[in-house]
């Protein structure tokens, strides 16, 4: 049995683990962007100038996380803004544009059982999909 469509308020549990002198991971849930945001997105984001990229990932992120560990520095939960997803550390806010877009899979949590590790190994080792255009000779 599969269940691969994104249903109305479908959510996923994600973690990003922390990069020593980088960024202090982040566990995360989150609503899967539908394909259709996506490539929206991402052709968007294929003509943005760099602040407007930042801007348009900062939307995407915020649009679909429903929860996350981020703190502020008194340690209360930061609330998940557009401002706040700006603002994230470059490579885990890239990540977790990834993850959130379906890009990729987070990091296997650490009470994972045998056939999440299983799964997590297949999947991760699978070579990333590439689109090839055809040329005009072919």
């Amino acid at each position: 049995m599969t269940r691969n469509v994104i249903d109305d308020g479908f959510t996923r549990p994600g973690k990003i683990a922390p990069v020593h002198d980088l960024h202090d991971g982040l566990e995360f849930k989150f609503r899967p962007m539908l394909p259709r945001t996506y490539e929206e997105t991402e052709d968007l984001l294929e003509k943005a100038k760099p602040d407007k990229k930042i801007a348009l990932i900062g939307k995407a992120l915020a649009d679909h996380l429903v929860d996350w560990s981020e703190v502020d520095g008194n340690d209360k939960p930061r609330p998940i803004d557009r401002d706040a997803c700006e603002r994230l550390q470059p490579a885990l806010q890239r990540r977790l544009y990834w993850i959130v877009s379906g890009r990729e899979a987070g990091d296997m949590p650490e009470n994972a059982n045998a056939d999440e590790v299983d799964d997590y190994l297949a999947a991760s080792s699978e070579p990333p999909v590439v689109a090839i255009e055809a040329s005009e000779g072919n």
